[in-house]
């Protein structure tokens, strides 16, 4: 069972359209706020490895639906773009005077409310461009592959209802681009220069989970990185994902049965984690960083982990696994290991 995770800058998140859908007329929204896109026209595809939407300049576009939630006094568009042409105007993604993000010519350009507003970032035709655009009280910025390439100062965001709209200018038609998109997200915030170069260099990795032992319980997996913790969960041993993990932080992952089912790692719990961990995330997609977890010490050979005897006045050094010092039935083994996966902390 796999699992995927967020990337850690999902805060303020109103829309994230990744276009690897491959069929249908639908651009699903996977930040799960429901703003899907409607495609009257664009074609899927693949291209140089990265599942895309591609538009063919003439009357290809998606349109997402407006509602109060777009109604922002800060935004930022992020997302993959490839060109194929050097056409004077063409727009990646519009909604009406509240903000454009366009090229004109091989110029990256954002405009908001009848005003250029940044402008003078260049990208190179037929080649995957990582984009984005941060408007609002404190920033007018344009990124091109999480480099700022231009900044100037705040500036107030109007109010409209028009569309959101990708591959045009408008949803009637005008300045229609001619290339691919793929992952494209929209914030309700300004990010963080950081945030956009992180973006950028966004990555995942994956790999199995393997265990030998009598001891079960819900197996969880943490990516933790700057303060935030992902975690992947099965009800056992399995394959392992995290996809859109933020670039430019290493990942401690690690892996454990969660006996007690407090999602919290307990020192007698059986852990693991891979190779070379942490595991920096540099724009890769990391395969194979595969986890053994393995039992934690038992100096008695009782079947009990060492750390779990010390914290319930056990003794590390006798098999004290039969006993049953609180009289509930259950032995301290079974108390351990959990009966028919009921955890009894009152035993000792």
């Amino acid at each position: 069972i796999t699992i995927p995770a967020s990337v850690p800058i999902n805060s303020g998140m109103l829309g994230h359209w990744k276009l690897d859908e491959t069929s249908g007329n639908v651009a699903n929204d996977s930040s799960g706020n429901g703003r899907h896109g409607q495609l009257p026209g664009a074609t899927w595809g693949t291209v140089d490895g990265r599942k895309c939407l591609l538009f063919d300049g003439i009357d290809d576009f998606i349109q997402v639906q407006h509602d109060g939630g777009l109604d922002v006094a800060a935004l930022t568009l992020t997302g993959w773009m490839r060109h194929r042409d050097q056409v004077l105007h063409a727009a990646l993604a519009s909604k009406g005077s509240k903000f454009r993000l366009s090229r004109n010519s091989n110029r990256l350009q954002g405009y908001v409310s009848g005003t250029n507003v940044v402008g003078g970032a260049t990208t190179s035709r037929d080649q995957w461009v990582h984009v984005a655009l941060v408007l609002g009280p404190n920033k007018k910025q344009v990124f091109v592959n999480g480099t700022l390439r231009n900044n100037l100062g705040g500036v107030t965001l109007p109010a409209d209802g028009s569309p959101l709209v990708f591959g045009r200018l408008l949803e009637e038609g005008g300045w229609e681009f001619r290339g691919e998109l793929s992952e494209m997200r929209l914030y309700g915030r300004e990010l963080t220069e950081v945030e956009v170069a992180g973006a950028y260099a966004a990555g995942g990795l994956e790999g199995a989970v393997s265990y030998v032992g009598q001891i079960t319980g819900t197996v969880r997996v943490h990516a933790k990185a700057a303060g935030t913790t992902l975690e992947a969960r099965f009800p056992s041993i399995g394959q392992y994902q995290f996809t859109d993990l933020l670039g430019g932080y290493a990942y401690a992952i690690t892996a454990f049965i969660d006996m007690n089912g407090n999602s919290v790692r307990e020192a007698w719990e059986p852990f693991g984690a891979p190779t070379g961990n942490p595991l920096a995330i540099n724009g890769a997609f990391l395969t194979n960083k595969n986890i053994t977890i393995t039992n934690a010490p038992d100096t008695d050979n009782d079947g009990i982990a060492d750390a779990y005897e010390v914290a319930h006045g056990m003794n590390v050094g006798t098999n004290d696994a039969l006993l049953d010092p609180d009289g509930d039935g259950l032995s301290n083994l079974r108390e351990f290991l959990g009966q028919s996966g009921v955890w009894h902390p009152a035993s000792k």
